[in-house]
């Protein structure tokens, strides 16, 4: 797990907060749905590295084309942004091969896809758990562009993976 950069203030109660509190394990990779997959999987890319938002883009430009690759970047900038400095405390992520979704990426990766179904409410309830709610508006209006980009760009890796990889009607026998 790896943290980004930033100080932990007091919880109300002037208690100490966990600072791996959002790695907790709550579930598997392999059993999101693709968008909230892919979210999760560009989220820890994001932030892996100076490499890792090059990764992002290419990957994009692939599935979305240059124009809304470009426009998909923005959008996921904004929000990655918005978690990075806006957030209650530092958002915590597994690494890049790891199959376990830990609490903040289990977070991020279900307001993306509420608010790119167009359950506002929901959305912001999740971001709600990660920043302060006087920036949840904005941070909602970044999850939902970045979010009906990612599920264009999951269908189309979808779809990438179920065409045949040899020649067409190739018999074995």
């Amino acid at each position: 797990m790896t943290l980004h950069d930033a100080t932990l203030s007091p919880t109300p109660d002037g208690a100490e907060p966990d600072p791996m509190a959002g790695g907790a394990t709550v579930g598997d990779l392999r059993h999101l749905n693709a968008t909230r997959a892919l979210v999760v999987m560009i989220l820890r890319d994001w932030f892996d590295g100076r490499d890792g938002p090059d990764r992002v883009a290419i990957l994009l430009s692939r599935t979305l084309g240059a124009s809304q690759a470009s426009e998909a970047l923005t959008a996921w900038d904004d929000l990655a942004s918005r978690l990075s400095t806006q957030a209650r405390r530092p958002i915590l992520r597994h690494g890049a091969s790891c199959t376990c979704v830990g609490a903040d990426e289990a977070v991020v990766s279900l307001a993306l896809d509420l608010a790119a179904q167009g359950a506002s409410e929901d959305a912001m309830m999740m971001l709600a758990l990660l920043i302060p709610g006087d920036r949840v508006l904005g941070a909602h209006d970044a999850a939902r562009r970045s979010g009906l980009f990612l599920r264009r760009a999951a269908l189309r890796l979808a779809d990438l993976a179920r065409r045949p990889v040899g020649p067409t009607g190739a018999r074995l026998h």
